[in-house]
């Protein structure tokens, strides 16, 4: 079989959208993990809440976090020197850290600039929404299903800011193009708008895709997963472009790209169930033709 590296959305894709199990991709998780495919999480969600997840999973490969933000990459597998060396002209890094055995590159300002600017043009939209950090734990895991363990995790976010929109449709384009015009970039999720920099999961896709060819010297194949319009920007960076069918909205518009090796594959199931389903059908399509 080709050098394969999956890119995966979690909330809606590997994860169920109401109840976030992953059970129905277990098996298939198990046959990846055995022939060595990584599984990478490309998701809005946090550095505590994927280390949470992926010890679940029996997941170890690096990930991607808060909408392309920032990459995790495990110590044990990737070195400084290998960060170092991999430069993409349109993706500067902006730091690199330390977190537990974790390299953390990141590619956009912190969580506080964000709030910032939220704040700064805030006042016309004071009623219409939520953010993060205006909110307890308690209210987050009212408006996200999580238990307060989870919601705990997603509220520790590092380079990005989610904000829960209460207001009209108009309202909301509005506020979307202030935030906008004062330097930020906005990100519709399942259930949150997220204020973050412009760096985003196709870009960090790019850069991780390239690390691994250029320490392992190979040349990868890479699948995409996801269910919503935060994730069209990597489905129009892989090679197979995979939209997990949503119980609640209509499968993002994925523009064809010269990355595209096959048409954009549309699950019949939904969530983990269809996660499992274009697998399967993926993995043969590329041992038939490629």
């Amino acid at each position: 079989m080709r050098d394969i590296i999956f890119f995966t959305d979690m909330d809606g894709t590997l994860l169920d959208h109401y109840t976030y199990s992953y059970e129905p991709v277990i098996p298939t998780l198990q046959q990846l993990r055995n022939n060595g495919i990584p599984v990478i999480a490309n998701t809005s969600k946090t550095f505590l809440e994927l280390l949470d997840i992926r010890s679940h999973l029996g997941n170890t490969d690096p990930f991607i976090f808060e909408n392309g933000a920032a990459i995790a990459l495990p110590s044990c597998q990737f070195s400084e020197s290998d960060i170092a060396s991999n430069l993409l002209p349109r993706l500067p890094i902006k730091n690199i850290s330390k977190e537990s055995e974790y390299f953390i590159v990141s590619f956009v300002e912190s969580r506080e600039h964000w709030i910032h600017v939220i704040n700064s043009i805030s006042a016309p939209f004071v009623n219409n929404f939520l953010s993060f950090s205006q909110i307890s734990v308690e209210k987050i895991s009212e408006l996200t299903g999580l238990n307060y363990e989870q919601a705990t995790l997603s509220s520790q976010r590092m380079f990005g800011e989610p904000v829960y929109w209460q207001g009209d449709e108009s309202q909301y384009q509005a506020f979307c193009d202030a935030v906008r015009k004062a330097g930020a970039t906005v990100l519709k999720g399942g259930r949150f708008t997220h204020i973050c920099g412009e760096a985003n999961k196709g870009q960090a896709l790019n850069w991780l895709a390239q690390l691994y060819a250029q320490k392992y010297q190979k040349q990868y194949l890479t699948i995409g997963l996801g269910d919503g319009d935060n994730d069209i920007a990597m489905l129009e960076s892989v090679n197979f472009p995979v939209i997990i069918s949503s119980p609640v909205h209509n499968p993002p518009i994925v523009g064809k790209t010269q990355n595209h090796l096959s048409d954009v594959y549309i699950t019949k199931a939904q969530g983990p169930e269809g996660w499992a389903e274009a697998s399967a059908f993926v993995l043969a399509d590329i041992e038939e033709h490629f």
